[in-house]
């Protein structure tokens, strides 16, 4: 299973496709396979984006958007508006989704969408309410789950979405979204046996000598992947990590979903010109991804929210007392080989608008896809000794491996650009990390071609008859 995330604008707007993994060498029925998920984040293609009044200040692209509207796009199952700015709340975007006959669900921030719901354009029953993370303990809903599609009567799969804000935090800039993706299971099939022969005992007078024979056919499932949940943290504004430690050690580990499939977060130092009272505790000459990404183990880290835009209005006659700093690419990897001591290596990507990228969930190779070509390079197999958490998380991760299968069937891997190592995958703690030895080659040999060859051998069928 793999996840395609394309930037639709040089800003924060994101369509993410999740897509299951592909059974080719099953006898599942391709065209009843599971159709992807996609979720839109924070549109903002059209208008510009203004603060209070156009007048007092408003934002527009240097870069145009890469689609002129969002019909441009498949259809998304949902629509996550993290904040009720027009930077990524924005009205003029929004309203080119048809008002009704629509399966998108729009799932927005509690202010957000009070702001959406007081247009009156879309239906009360489409716009969701997306509630600040708890940690489970406190007995309260803590997490927004989302059914993916499945092919029946198979079981669906499951997107989970939390927003976490940062405490103290008074214009209510920084916080995280998550996003986790389970495929659904593999789909049945069946599998036809050898024929059977009927017993003397069963065989009435007058049938011919030759045993009579009989082919069964048993449904098995296709043999578990290798795939860990996808897992994503959208951070536009920066957040310390205290602030998702609670949602790492409590959902991600629960979901085995580490370590981390990608981070969205700013290149540069998240800090603004005008408004610095919020920005106290994570104001750094770094930016406070650093330590998410090496905490969590980060695969990938894309750059969001850093795109150069054009302000106007009054607000740029006030006198600016700091300016954000600016990072490029080569700047986040220095910075991330020097913060890191575990020795895990994370992609750094900056997708320009229109460009796309796509993540596997698994380890055992690399590679990118863009709009215009798609580049795999092989790497060893994982390091059992790194580690991909602090070493204040749970045991009970659920965990799985990166080596490639030994029937020749592809195994997923992890999408970074060409030429980068990715980080090596972790063995879950306990006894999930005996089950992690065990690759999706073994397993299927376990659940029925072993079994399937003992057969074979004490039945001795050749041609089909019993050998004497």
């Amino acid at each position: 299973m793999a996840v395609t995330i394309q930037h639709l604008n040089s800003d924060a707007t994101f369509l993410f496709t999740f897509e299951p993994r592909s059974y080719e060498n099953g006898q599942a029925d391709q065209s009843r396979s599971p159709k992807p998920f996609r979720i839109l984040l924070d549109p903002w293609i059209t208008g510009p984006a203004k603060f209070i009044h156009p007048k007092i200040a408003r934002a527009s692209h240097r870069q145009p958007p890469c689609i002129l509207s969002l019909l441009e796009l498949p259809e998304p199952d949902l629509v996550i508006i993290s904040h009720n700015s027009s930077k990524h709340c924005n009205e003029a975007t929004l309203r080119q989704f048809p008002a009704i006959g629509t399966k998108t669900v729009i799932l927005a921030t509690p202010a957000s969408a009070n702001k959406i719901k007081s247009w009156k354009y879309f239906e009360k029953s489409k716009v969701k309410i997306l509630t600040k993370w708890k940690a489970p303990e406190s007995g309260e809903p803590h997490i927004i789950r989302f059914t993916a599609p499945s092919t029946p009567p198979g079981e669906p799969g499951e997107i989970t979405v939390a927003f976490i804000p940062q405490k103290h935090d008074i214009l209510g800039l920084h916080y995280a979204i998550g996003i986790t993706y389970r495929p659904p299971p593999p789909p049945l099939y069946h599998l036809p046996l050898p024929p059977r022969l009927r017993s003397k005992s069963q065989t009435s007078l007058g049938t011919p000598l030759s045993p009579t024979l009989t082919r069964q056919e048993q449904q098995h499932p296709l043999p578990p992947p290798d795939d860990r949940p996808i897992s994503i943290l959208y951070i536009p504004h920066g957040i310390s990590y205290p602030s998702i430690h609670s949602y790492a050690t409590n959902h991600l580990i629960s979901e085995a979903a580490l370590p981390l499939t990608a981070l969205l977060h700013p290149f540069n130092t998240p800090h603004r010109r005008h408004h610095q009272a919020s920005f106290s505790k994570t104001h750094s000459p770094t930016p406070s991804g650093l330590e998410i990404a090496t905490k969590l183990a980060a695969k990938t880290w894309i750059s969001a929210h850093d795109g150069d835009l054009v302000h106007r209005g009054l607000i740029k006659r006030l006198p600016a007392r700091k300016e954000k700093t600016a990072h490029n690419e080569h700047d986040i990897k220095g910075f991330l080989a020097k913060h890191d001591s575990k020795g895990n290596t994370t992609a750094v990507v900056a997708l320009e608008s229109g460009e796309k990228t796509t993540l596997h969930s698994t380890t055992s190779k690399t590679g990118t896809a863009d709009n215009s070509r798609e580049t795999r390079d092989n790497q060893g197999p994982p390091n059992a000794e790194d580690n991909n958490f602090s070493t204040d998380e749970t045991e009970g991760e659920r965990g799985g491996t990166g080596k490639e299968e030994e029937d020749g069937r592809p195994s997923p891997t992890d999408a970074i650009p060409s030429g980068s190592r990715t980080a090596q995958s972790t063995p879950a703690a306990s006894a999930s990390a005996a089950a992690a030895e065990l690759s999706p080659g073994s397993l299927e040999k376990c659940h029925w071609r072993s079994n399937l060859e003992l057969f074979l051998k004490k039945e001795e069928v050749y041609g089909g008859r019993a050998a004497a």
